[in-house]
């Protein structure tokens, strides 16, 4: 996230300022449900204008690793905030490891992997 951060093309607010701000808004996410008023522990709160750019943001450099990896490219790919979509033509034991590579880069972000003969598709949560 800091890279990502640190690549902005105008960077008046310092990195660290930023990281600030965003780390006091994810960690006082509340909601309030059946007369009760909870704090969310984890993830971003739905709804919030922070949740889609720092979906988009650490996505964007967490879907790096695994295709950095790759021998084998997609041959096509788009992810739309966290969910990605590809035409993979290289075989399903190709597809499985590029799977089992992108579920080992972090622990809390798991894909979800879904295939048909004729086409495969896979998204996280």
């Amino acid at each position: 996230m800091i890279e990502a951060l640190n690549g902005r093309s105008n960077p008046e607010i310092p990195t660290v300022d930023v990281v600030r701000m965003m780390d006091t808004v994810l960690e006082n996410n509340t909601i309030s449900f059946n007369d009760g008023h909870f704090v969310q522990t984890e993830g971003t709160a739905i709804g919030s204008h922070l949740g889609m750019n720092y979906a988009s943001t650490y996505l964007g450099a967490w879907e790096e690793e695994p295709l950095k990896r790759l021998y084998r490219k997609t041959l096509v790919y788009f992810r739309f905030v966290d969910d990605m979509w590809c035409l993979w033509t290289h075989g399903r034991d190709a597809l499985l490891d590029f799977h089992t590579k992108g579920n080992q880069i972090n622990p809390r972000l798991k894909l979800e992997l879904s295939t048909q003969q004729s086409s495969s598709s896979f998204w996280t949560p």
